[in-house]
């Protein structure tokens, strides 16, 4: 198996938008090896971590989701999504901001995305398709909504942190955002969860 190739940008002082516009751009193209990634004309998703109505770092930056945006835009995309769905937990015992659209506003996510040139989705109002899970382990289903699947492009922009039940899970935990509430909850515990989080990335690897 080829190991994935990536980069690291560092910011210098001031850190503003122009300062993250850049070292977004410079992080992608040294991540590709001058590859291209997104074709003229493609949808392209962005999913990024909200998974609670909670500040950066815990959750993605929203100026790091801008400056992927305008990336996108100017590479050709036609159309950009960004695109989450909440925790479980957040929905169930929170008694605000417990929608993915309630805990956005509250990042100032709308604006930010709509200014660069993209627009929202919000998972849990999406319509959901059941697919198979090929060589599924945990999840042998799973109910995925369909700009995921109808994604030309899917680029994860995850937030770096550890969880309790599969300790550090970089950026792969970030994509269990886009499976449906009953699929996040089934499996999710300390000897199922990794497995599963391997399992649904067979049905829509990020590019």
């Amino acid at each position: 198996m080829s190991k994935s190739r990536v980069a690291i940008q560092k910011i210098n002082s001031p850190i503003n938008q122009n300062a993250i516009d850049e070292a977004v751009e410079k992080a992608i193209f040294n991540a590709l090896a001058d590859k291209p990634l997104i074709t003229p004309g493609a949808r392209v998703v962005l999913k990024p971590n909200i998974f609670a109505p909670i500040p950066p770092p815990a959750t993605t930056d929203p100026r790091v989701v801008a400056s992927t945006i305008k990336f996108a835009r100017d590479v050709g995309a036609a159309d950009v999504i960004v695109a989450e769905g909440r925790s479980v937990s957040t929905a169930r015992y929170r008694k605000s901001h417990n929608s993915t659209r309630a805990c956005a506003e509250l990042l100032g996510y709308p604006e930010i995305v709509e200014t660069a040139g993209g627009r929202m989705v919000y998972l849990e109002e999406d319509e959901f398709a059941e697919v198979n899970v090929p060589n599924g382990i945990v999840l042998k289903k799973a109910r995925i909504p369909k700009t995921i699947l109808e994604a030309d492009i899917l680029i994860s922009i995850p937030a770096m942190k550890i969880h309790s039940l599969a300790l550090i899970t970089i950026g792969i935990k970030n994509l269990h955002g886009i499976i449906s509430d009953e699929d996040k909850i089934f499996g999710h515990s300390y000897h199922k969860l990794p497995t599963k989080l391997t399992d649904f990335l067979r049905v829509r690897t990020p590019d």
